[in-house]
């Protein structure tokens, strides 16, 4: 993970960027190929076996001293029927995929529930947040692993955020910018997250 600062907080408050190196997008319509080289994090829904999801997860450091954090996405939405669309960021247990081999089969269960959302403009590239402070919060552990589009909308979309990968991801790549507070943190990481059947989470 490429960071800038020094995520995690301790002796004084400040700003991080993390930078997301683990990212992939997974094809309905091509269950078992891998995307994890794919310069953009399509996110796309129509007819059958036109469903795409993204994931990303990056170590974001001891969560304890954590006061925000939100995630950005740099893409257009090319394609949408009845104009701008709302995409849902959902929570997914960590380390439970990689992004050099996660297919469609293969992707990882998402909570039910959202943990954020942003809304995408029509015909317009631009930078995209997602508050996930929450989240961050109250699941307590190092790594941050999240589903863009787990329930998607009903209505045809087109979405391209880049990714990793992309020719420019070292100014518009997935990140996510976190702030902290200016105390020593010496709480240790809940360390694991599971997602359950029914889309609850619980930490160990």
């Amino acid at each position: 993970v490429d960071t800038e600062g020094a995520a995690g907080g301790g002796g004084g408050a400040g700003t991080s960027t993390v930078w997301i190196t683990e990212d992939a997008f997974v094809n309905s319509g091509a269950t078992t190929t891998n995307y994890g080289t794919a310069t953009t994090l399509d996110l796309r829904n129509g007819s059958a076996g036109f469903v795409r999801q993204s994931l990303l997860e990056v170590d974001i450091g001891n969560p304890g001293s954590i006061t925000a954090a939100t995630l950005y996405l740099y893409g257009t939405l090319t394609i949408s029927a009845g104009g701008n669309k709302t995409f849902n960021v959902y929570g997914v247990s960590p380390g439970s995929w990689t992004a050099s081999n996660v297919t469609w089969d293969t992707k990882p269960g998402t909570q039910t529930t959202s943990i954020g959302s942003f809304t995408a403009v029509q015909g317009v590239t631009g930078t995209y947040t997602v508050d996930i402070t929450n989240y961050v919060q109250t699941v307590g552990t190092s790594t941050l692993s999240i589903c863009i589009g787990g329930t998607p909308p009903t209505t045809p979309y087109v979405f391209y955020p880049n990714s990793s990968e992309h020719v420019n991801a070292g100014t518009t790549g997935p990140r996510v910018v976190i702030s902290y507070d200016g105390g020593t943190d010496t709480t240790s990481p809940v360390g694991t997250i599971t997602i359950n059947s029914n889309g609850t989470y619980t930490t160990t």
